[in-house]
């Protein structure tokens, strides 16, 4: 089966824009290299190990089928992040990302878990004392829409909830900053998108989710998001 044009594009986009990261962090740091070693994670020094993140914000979604084309709404984004840094210059992070949205009787709830790839960027790429970077992901995840009422045609398999998994292609572009109490903040700006693959009809028991029936997306259905989040960078 050929994949979509536009997932083709995008995967060609994610691969020169990773080439291009592993290229340019040396060029970005040549202004904070002059600083003294520092044994903190700062927005300037990435200190070498692991560092966790979290955040909160806001996203907007949009669902598109062949059945359906549907904006999803403004709702909230719950974002953490485990990566291990190195060389001041890169991270490899696993993440995830719940979104949840609302559209009239439908709650979307939308968790994209990812591994991806952080860089940094020129720092005249961002605003005074911030630190830009790059980073881009890739991964797999389940939408989950909970519908009151009459189910459209496309999701009526029975069931209390449809399940809805796919593959997924995130890239953000965020900065960091530091505070005046010496903690590390960032604000980040994300694009995903969620090809999904496969429809599932779960029903709620009392301690398992039981499928009771799914079948293969074949109509290349998607979820467009984009989110801001803010955050803080734990340890």
């Amino acid at each position: 089966m050929r994949k979509p044009r536009h997932l083709q594009f995008i995967l060609s986009l994610y691969i020169t824009i990773l080439i291009i990261g592993l290229a340019v962090p040396r060029m970005a740091l040549a202004d904070a290299n002059d600083v003294p070693e520092a044994t903190s994670f700062t927005s300037q020094h990435w200190t070498t190990g692991l560092h966790l993140m979290a955040g909160l914000g806001v996203n907007t979604a949009f669902f598109s089928s062949s059945f359906l084309k549907k904006e999803a709404g403004i709702g909230l984004n719950i974002h953490t992040s485990v990566g291990y840094y190195f060389f001041n210059d890169y991270a490899f992070e696993v993440s995830t990302n719940v979104m949840f949205n609302r559209v009239k009787r439908t709650l979307i709830w939308n968790t994209l878990g990812t591994m991806g790839l952080r860089f940094r960027l020129p720092t005249y790429l961002a605003p005074a004392k911030a630190h830009p970077y790059l980073k881009i992901a890739a991964g797999r995840g389940p939408s989950v829409f909970i519908v009151k009422g009459q189910k459209p045609e496309f999701f009526d398999l029975g069931g209390d909830r449809t399940q809805i998994e796919g593959d997924i292609l995130s890239s953000a572009y965020g900065i960091f900053q530091n505070a005046r109490d010496g903690t590390s903040w960032f604000l980040e700006l994300s694009a995903t998108v969620n090809s999904y693959r496969k429809l599932e009809a779960i029903r709620d028991n009392k301690e398992v989710p039981e499928v009771i029936d799914s079948r293969i997306v074949t109509d290349h259905a998607a979820m467009y998001a984009v989110a801001l989040t803010f955050g803080v960078v734990v340890f």
